[in-house]
């Protein structure tokens, strides 16, 4: 099974920092994530949008920055704990698989 963590956000924390990839995959529960790309505005997120979930894919940089304009909860899982569920569970497919 794959839990995610509860975290608090304080005004300012990014949940993704353009140029570098994301760490994990977030969803805020409660408060607004504001969306800049080079310094411009782009749009803000309510509560229940994930941040980060392309990027997590691709492993790409993030091109922008998305930063919780207020003290927020949200769920947080990260990669490592993603990758590892899904090759763990790629090997556990892998032997029932029907010939």
């Amino acid at each position: 099974m794959l839990a995610g963590e509860w975290k608090n956000a304080a005004v300012g924390l990014q949940g993704a920092d353009g140029g570098t990839p994301v760490s994990s995959i977030c969803i805020a529960i409660s408060g607004t994530v504001h969306v800049q790309e080079r310094g411009e505005d782009v749009l803000d997120l309510e509560p229940g949008h994930i941040i980060g979930t392309a990027l997590a894919l691709t492993g790409d940089p993030s091109p922008v920055d998305a930063t919780f304009t207020e003290a927020a909860r949200y769920m947080c899982w990260p990669l490592a704990n993603i990758r590892s569920f899904l090759d763990r569970s790629r090997t556990s497919a892998s032997r029932f698989k029907v010939s």
